[in-house]
């Protein structure tokens, strides 16, 4: 018959996390030049006008190779009082997963990283894509995860590839015919 009433007031705070992903590869251009001359040999007297044609073939060859991604995962803490201490993980789209290092308020992440109370935390983080040998399938999601108390928060960012041109261009020059 006896009786008490309470109430309490819980002010859940979810931790937010962000992140950017830029690709690169290298674009290698091989360049493979064939002269021939048409007749191969021809025999004249002095004056006479002899017609010969040279043809000059170039063949290219493209190469898309070294598909590196790298980027920056943002974690807030939203709690005013409390630092939280948090997993981070970070994978791409094909399941290569990037190291992470560098991060802002917490250089040893061997126990997870920790962001003050209020404050955020940007790391760092590169992958190397292997086995890749055109844009065309290179992975194009990246996830970024956050895990605080067994729960996993997520961020994803498409990957932009931009390539590094190499040789991209070839100028020919005959020193023995114009």
């Amino acid at each position: 018959s006896q009786f008490d009433e309470a109430s309490v007031q819980v002010t859940c705070y979810i931790p937010t996390i962000a992140k950017t992903a830029a690709g690169t590869y290298d674009e290698r251009h091989e360049w493979a030049i064939e002269k021939s001359v048409s007749p191969e040999s021809q025999s004249g007297f002095i004056g006479d006008v002899l017609s010969y044609e040279w043809k000059v073939v170039v063949t290219e060859d493209t190469y898309e190779e070294n598909f590196e991604v790298a980027g920056t995962i943002t974690v807030t803490n939203p709690n005013p009082d409390d630092a939280m201490t948090v997993a981070v993980s970070d994978v791409l789209g094909n399941g290569t997963a990037a190291t992470i290092t560098d991060c802002t308020g917490d250089a040893d992440l061997s126990d997870g990283l920790t962001v003050a109370a209020g404050g955020n935390s940007v790391c760092n983080y590169t992958a190397s894509v292997l086995g890749i040998t055109a844009v065309g399938d290179a992975p194009v999601l990246n996830t970024a995860t956050l895990t605080l108390n067994n729960i996993d928060f997520d961020a994803d960012a498409t990957i932009g590839w931009t390539p590094n041109v190499i040789r991209g261009s070839v100028e020919l020059n005959d020193d023995q015919n114009p």
